[in-house]
């Protein structure tokens, strides 16, 4: 995520991300870090972000699964051909494997 140029970045005294401020004092006790987490789970443990590997893993996986989602046709079949028979296979078993591994079945 960008942001303007002097924008600062803060956690609360246990760690957790409470946002970014340009031009206006943050809230009181909050405490300065230089960059904004990957996922909202992760924790500042005062030198980097822990945590949040499984819900950055999970993100991902989803991202990836949309993205396939729109390169399989929707609403006319490709002219079969032994090129796409293979591209669509391989793209509709990655997506059963996501699948699997977001929701336990494919």
């Amino acid at each position: 995520m960008e942001h303007a140029v002097g924008c600062h970045h803060f956690v609360d005294p246990q760690g957790n991300y409470i946002g970014s401020w340009v031009g206006c004092p943050p809230p009181e006790g909050s405490i300065e870090v230089p960059s904004e987490p990957l996922h909202p789970s992760q924790v500042w443990d005062g030198n980097n972000w822990t945590g949040g590997e499984e819900e950055i893993e999970r993100e991902r996986m989803l991202q990836e699964l949309w993205a396939l989602d729109g390169k399989l046709p929707r609403y006319a079949e490709p002219a079969i051909t032994a090129e796409n028979d293979e591209f669509l296979f391989a793209i509709k078993e990655r997506k059963r494997q996501l699948r699997s591994q977001l929701y336990g079945a494919s």
